[in-house]
C-alpha cells in the first residue's frame, strides 16, 4: 500500500516510481475576495471570478459578476458565522474560504457542527401585493439563531429571526420561495418545502362615473353655493371636478361645494365625477350666479319739504307740505311738534289729534333709504281753542209709554255755532222691552230716539252720552216709565 504522506509531499518521487501515473493537483481558487468584512449587521464583500457567474457565500447565492468578472456583495441585515469565516464559489469547484473583518469568533469553529433540523409546513399566502410566509420554528443542538429566506433562488433575508416573513411590493409575476435555518455556529438547514404566490396584473378600468346630476347654484353674497346627486361607477367614485366658466378650479370629494370671494360679475359652473383609474364622466349641467356690484354709498339728502300748512278741526291737526325730491328716492316724513320727535310717514300730509287746548308749532324733515335727512321745514302752527261743551235739552224724564203701543221718545241736546255731526251712544241700562236706541242720525242734527212697541210694564233707566266732531260731550240719565196696557 502507498503511504498516503508520500503521495501528497513526494509527487516527483512517486511518478518516478511509478511510471505513466498522473496526479491530480488541487483545482486552483477561481474566487479572488479583495474585500470581505462585516459592519454592524452589514455584510460586504468585493472581489473577482469568472465572468457572469452566480457567486455563492455559504452555498446561498448572493450576488453575481459581470462580464469582466468583477462582483460586489452586500446584505443587510446578516448573521456571520461564529468562526468569523465564509466559502466563496462562483459555480466551480474551487472554494474560496476567507475570514470576515469587523467579526468577532463567538465560538471556536469546530465547536458545533450539527445543522438545524429543516423548517416545515412552509406556507405562502398572497395579500395584494404583498407575500406573506410562514413556517414551523426548526430545532438545534444548541440553538437556532435565524432563518434565510430566498425568492426564485436568490436570497431574500439572510437574518429572519421569527417564523414568519412579509414580501411586500410585488408586480405581476410568480414567486417561490423556500426558508432555511441557520444557527451561531454557521451550519444551515437544508431548504424547506417551496412555496408559491402569483400576483396577477391589475385589471385596466375604462368605465367612466354617471354624469353629475341636479347641480344647483346658490348666490349667498359674495360666495356661489354649489350641490348636485352623486354619481356612480362600476369601482368606485374617488371626487368631482368643479369647472368654473370652463376651467377646473378644485376636486372635492362630498357632492357641495362653496366658491368663495366672488368678485361682481357672472359665473357658471358644471361638476364631472373621477375614480381611481382616471376616468372622467361627462360634464353636468351647468348652474349660474351673478354677483352684483356693490351698491353706491348715497351721501345725498332730500331737498327741503316746503308750503307746510296747518288746519284745525276740533281737537285734531292736520299737517300738508309739498313733496321733497331726492338723487335716490325720498322713504318719509318725520314730524317734530314743539320741537319733539311726534311721528313719521310716507305721504306729504300728517294728522295730530286728541290735542289739549293750545298752540303748537310743527316742522317737517325728509328722510331718504340711506338715512339721509333733510333740513326741517320752515314752521308752522296751529291753536286748538276750548270746546263749547253740549247740553241736554230733554228732560230726564221722558214721556211714559204703554205695553203693546207703538212708542216715540226723542232725546235731544244742544247744537254749538258751526258745522257738527253729533254721535249718541247708550253708555248704561236699558231702553224698555221692545224698544230699540237709536244713536246715529242721517242728518246732522243733535237728537237720538227710543222707538218700538214695548212688552213689559215697568220703570227703566238708561245713560245716554253724546259727542260731536269738536270733541265736546254730554251726559244724562233718563228714565222711561212703562204702564199696563
Amino acid at each position: 500500500m502507498l503511504n498516503r504522506k508520500y503521495l501528497v509531499f513526494a509527487p516527483i518521487l512517486l511518478a518516478a516510481v511509478l511510471p505513466g501515473l498522473i496526479i491530480a493537483t488541487p483545482a486552483a481558487a477561481v474566487v479572488s475576495v479583495s474585500r470581505a468584512e462585516v459592519s454592524g449587521s452589514a455584510l460586504r464583500i468585493e472581489g473577482t471570478a469568472i465572468a457572469s457567474r452566480d457567486i455563492s457565500v455559504d452555498n446561498v447565492v448572493m450576488g453575481r459578476s459581470d462580464s469582466s468578472g468583477t462582483f460586489r456583495i452586500e446584505r443587510d441585515p446578516y448573521a456571520a458565522p461564529a468562526d468569523c469565516t465564509v466559502d466563496m464559489r462562483d459555480g466551480s469547484t474551487a472554494v474560496t474560504t476567507r475570514t470576515l473583518s469587523g467579526c468577532v469568533v463567538t465560538q471556536p469553529p469546530t465547536s458545533d457542527t450539527t445543522v438545524p433540523s429543516t423548517p416545515t409546513n412552509f406556507t405562502a399566502a398572497l395579500s395584494g401585493a404583498t407575500a406573506n410566509l410562514a413556517w414551523t420554528a426548526s430545532s438545534d443542538n444548541i440553538g437556532v439563531t435565524g432563518y434565510r429566506v430566498t425568492r426564485n433562488g436568490t436570497l431574500l433575508a439572510g437574518a429572519v429571526t421569527g417564523t414568519s416573513f412579509s414580501n411586500s411590493g410585488l408586480t405581476a409575476g410568480t414567486y417561490i420561495y423556500t426558508v432555511a435555518a441557520f444557527d451561531a455556529a454557521g451550519n444551515a438547514s437544508g431548504a424547506s418545502n417551496s412555496a408559491s404566490v402569483t400576483v396577477s396584473a391589475p385589471t385596466t378600468d375604462a368605465t367612466a362615473p354617471s354624469v353629475p346630476a341636479n347641480l344647483t347654484a346658490t348666490l349667498s353674497g359674495t360666495t356661489a353655493d354649489l350641490g348636485w346627486t352623486a354619481s356612480t361607477d362600476n369601482v368606485g367614485v374617488t371626487g368631482y371636478r368643479v369647472t368654473r366658466n370652463g376651467v377646473v378650479i378644485t376636486t372635492v370629494l362630498n357632492t357641495f361645494y362653496n366658491d368663495s370671494g366672488r368678485s361682481p360679475g357672472s359665473y357658471t359652473y358644471s361638476v364631472a365625477a373621477v375614480d381611481g383609474a382616471g376616468n372622467v364622466s361627462a360634464a353636468s349641467n351647468s348652474a349660474s350666479v351673478t354677483v352684483p356690484e356693490p351698491p353706491v354709498t348715497d351721501t345725498t339728502a332730500p331737498s327741503i319739504p316746503t308750503n307746510l300748512a296747518t288746519t284745525v278741526v276740533g281737537s285734531t291737526v292736520s299737517l300738508s307740505w309739498g313733496v321733497s325730491t331726492d338723487d335716490t328716492r325720498v322713504t318719509g316724513y318725520r314730524v317734530n311738534r314743539n320741537g319733539t320727535f311726534l311721528g313719521t310717514t310716507d305721504s306729504a300730509s300728517f294728522i295730530d289729534s286728541g290735542l289739549a287746548v293750545g298752540t303748537y308749532t310743527y316742522t317737517v324733515a325728509a328722510f331718504d333709504a340711506a338715512g339721509n335727512m333733510s333740513a326741517s321745514s320752515d314752521s308752522a302752527s296751529a291753536s286748538v281753542a276750548a270746546s263749547e261743551q253740549l247740553v241736554f235739552l230733554t228732560p230726564a224724564q221722558l214721556p211714559d209709554a204703554t205695553v203693546g203701543q207703538a212708542y216715540l221718545g226723542y232725546i235731544v241736546c244742544s247744537d254749538p255755532p258751526g258745522p257738527s255731526t253729533f254721535r249718541f251712544k247708550l253708555a248704561s241700562g236699558n231702553v224698555p222691552d221692545g224698544t230699540r236706541f237709536f244713536g246715529n242720525t242721517l242728518e246732522n242734527r243733535p237728537e237720538a230716539r227710543v222707538t218700538g212697541t214695548p212688552t213689559r210694564a215697568g220703570t227703566f233707566t238708561f245713560t245716554v252720552e253724546v259727542k260731536d266732531n269738536t270733541g265736546a260731550t254730554a251726559r244724562r240719565t233718563f228714565t222711561i216709565r212703562v204702564l199696563p196696557l
